[in-house]
């Protein structure tokens, strides 16, 4: 039997070992990734930030806002479960949801200087 097979996630793209049977998968989900690709469009000098950041998120595990913290030191926690993260070089700042019981974390909107994306 075959216990490393690949598997493309359609949700978020992401590409993972499938784990044995009855064992959880130890990584962050991340949904609404059409946001990154909006801001992207607006911006095209995000695409590497956004492109490390996901992978970034894609590798994580977190279990608590301090984990959050200690990976990305410049995130604003707003109130219980809503992250901003600072778009490098940008006034954009992403708006997230971290469920850390369910490993997910979703893009809500991208902030900026005009509008919200």
């Amino acid at each position: 039997m075959f216990h490393n097979w690949e598997h493309v996630d359609s949700l978020s793209l992401c590409i993972y070992n499938v784990p044995k049977l009855g064992t959880k998968s130890m990584a962050m989900r991340l949904l609404g990734r059409d946001k990154l690709e909006k801001l992207v469009d607006i911006e095209p000098s995000c695409k590497r930030w956004s492109d490390l950041w996901s992978t970034e998120i894609a590798k994580s595990y977190w279990k608590s806002k301090e984990e959050v913290e200690k990976q990305f030191p410049t995130v604003i926690n707003l109130k219980d479960k809503v992250y901003l993260f600072q778009v490098s070089n940008t006034n954009f700042k992403v708006e997230t949801i971290i469920d850390f019981s369910k490993l997910v974390v979703l893009i809500t909107s991208i902030k900026g200087n005009v509008d919200e994306y």
